[in-house]
């Protein structure tokens, strides 16, 4: 059961300047991730997941902008630290893997000397001999032999190196671990083989763990909880087995009808109609209602509020279930 929440983020507003322009990525998203949980949050691309992250942990950069909202981890809102205080929760309490940050590492330093230069710049303890021995330890919970700290990132496959940064990413063994596309370009078969190896990581070391992608498939299989987002808003939200078998939003049951399976019945896939709406402009109704084979009068005069639909916490933002 979980019942200690290590992050709650609190109506959050967030997006970008493009001229006179406000793109507004993120809309009013609310959520909990408790200690040893495993969160998902999916959505197509365009959707404001990305952003979301980067608002979580305050690495949201101009002209991208964070408008309202608290984010409280561990009793404390992270918008109102210094710059310092920040700075010393990053790596040591939470950690983020981003889209193609295998990129990220260096060309010309080994990555001995990477994960030297992060684990010295943020330990309070510079003992270069239990740096050099944790750096062993990272590289072996990641599958990968020591020996390739005296290699170049070139000189590693991209799988190799996307678990590099992934080794970065434990090296305080953190409370939370951000991953936002962590496999992005690499191929499926590498792709899964990093997710599950995470996953085996998860319930090991236990941290917690927030997955951002819009393989919706991938995330019913491995995490605990999962929320679903579309036009800058968490749409549904509820553990991820109870949101698989009954679906509540019709944009998550879209979702689902578009997943092909290997096995069982044939069966015909749907396309979601339209296109997701201008983020530039003002939304009044539903976000979805363009697209929406339910879709009443009241969607489109009235933006819904979340409703509760199970005791478990479960909820979604939809006039089909409110009152």
């Amino acid at each position: 059961m979980f019942n200690k929440v290590l992050l709650e983020v609190r109506n959050l507003d967030a997006g970008y300047f493009k001229g006179k322009k406000f793109y507004h990525a993120v809309r009013d998203c609310s959520f909990k991730l408790y200690k040893n949980d495993f969160l998902g949050i999916a959505g197509e691309s365009g959707c404001g997941k990305s952003t979301l992250a980067l608002a979580i942990l305050r690495l949201l950069k101009p002209p991208g902008k964070v408008i309202s909202g608290q984010v409280i981890f561990d009793g404390v809102d992270l918008f109102e630290l210094s710059e310092e205080e920040l700075r010393q929760k990053r790596w040591g309490e939470f950690s983020l893997v981003t889209q193609s940050s295998m990129n990220s590492l260096n060309p010309v330093l080994k990555i001995k000397d990477q994960l030297l230069d992060v684990y010295l710049e943020h330990s309070k303890e510079k003992d270069l001999e239990k740096a050099n021995k944790r750096l062993f330890e990272v590289m072996r919970l990641v599958n990968i032999d020591p020996k390739f700290l005296n290699s170049y990132p070139h000189q590693l496959s991209g799988g190799m190196r996307q678990r590099v940064v992934i080794a970065m990413a434990l090296l305080f063994a953190p409370k939370l671990i951000v991953l936002d596309e962590p496999t992005t370009a690499l191929d499926v078969i590498v792709q899964r083989s990093i997710i599950e190896e995470f996953q085996e990581l998860f319930e090991k070391i236990g941290f917690s763990a927030i997955l951002i992608t819009h393989d919706i498939s991938l995330l019913f299989e491995i995490t605990k909880h999962i929320a679903i987002m579309y036009a800058g808003e968490i749409v549904e939200y509820g553990q991820s087995r109870e949101v698989f078998d009954d679906p509540k939003h019709p944009y998550t049951k879209a979702l689902l009808q578009a997943i092909p399976s290997i096995s069982g019945e044939l069966k015909e896939y749907k396309s979601i109609p339209g296109r997701p709406p201008d983020l530039s402009k003002e939304i009044v109704g539903c976000s979805f209602v363009d697209r929406c084979e339910y879709a009443f009068e009241r969607c489109e005069k009235l933006h819904p509020q979340v409703t509760l639909v199970s005791e478990s916490g479960r909820w979604v933002r939809c006039h089909l279930y409110s009152k």
